[in-house]
C-alpha cells in the first residue's frame, strides 16, 4: 500500500500492480522446469511423514527421543543450511555475470568449508550428546535413545553438508 500511495518516489514501482496475468509461454516454461522440482519436494516430504510414522510405531518412547535429537541437532545444521543457501547465492552471482570458472571453484571451496566445519560440529554434538537429554524430564531410556541418535546425527553431518550443499548448486 506504501508503493501504490508513494508512486512517484519509487519509479521502478511503476505499472507493477497493473496486470497480473503471466503469458502461456511464460507460465509453461516455468511449469515444465519446475515439475521435477515439485516432485523431488513432494517425495522428500512424503519420506520424512512415512519416517515419522515408522518411528510412531516403536513407541512413544522413540517419538520422545526423536523430538529431542531432532531439537538438538536442528541448532547445529543451522551451519550446512546456511551454507547451501550461501552457495546458491555466490555461485548464481558468477553464473549470472557469465564466470564459470569462478562458480566452479566457488561451490567446491564453500563445499570443502561446509563439510569441514559439520565434522568439527558433528564431533562437537558427539561430544555433548549425552549430555543434552538431560535437559529434559524423561525417563532413562528415552535418554539413552536421545544420545543415540545425537551420536548418528553428528556422524552423519559431514555427509549432510556434502548433500545439502550440492542440492543447492544444482
Amino acid at each position: 500500500i506504501y508503493t501504490i500511495k508513494n508512486r512517484s518516489r519509487f519509479a521502478y514501482f511503476k505499472g507493477l500492480f497493473k496486470d497480473f496475468s503471466i503469458p502461456r509461454k511464460v507460465f509453461k516454461d516455468i511449469t515444465i522446469k519446475g515439475m521435477p522440482l515439485l516432485f523431488n519436494e513432494f517425495f522428500w516430504s512424503l519420506g520424512m511423514a512415512m519416517l515419522n510414522q515408522c518411528y510412531s510405531l516403536r513407541g512413544l518412547e522413540v517419538v520422545a527421543a526423536t523430538n529431542i535429537s531432532s531439537t538438538a541437532s536442528n541448532l547445529f545444521n543451522v551451519v550446512f543450511l546456511s551454507m547451501g543457501n550461501a552457495i546458491a547465492i555466490m555461485a548464481g552471482q558468477y553464473l549470472g555475470a557469465g564466470q564459470n570458472e569462478k562458480a566452479k571453484n566457488t561451490v567446491w571451496r564453500l563445499l570443502f568449508l561446509s563439510v569441514v566445519s559439520c565434522i568439527i560440529l558433528g564431533l562437537l554434538l558427539i561430544a555433548v550428546a549425552p549430555f543434552i537429554p538431560l535437559l529434559y524430564n524423561t525417563s532413562e531410556i528415552v535418554r539413552d535413545t536421545a544420545t543415540q541418535l545425537l551420536y548418528v546425527v553428528g556422524a552423519l553431518m559431514p555427509f549432510y553438508a556434502f548433500a545439502h550443499g550440492t542440492y543447492f548448486t544444482l
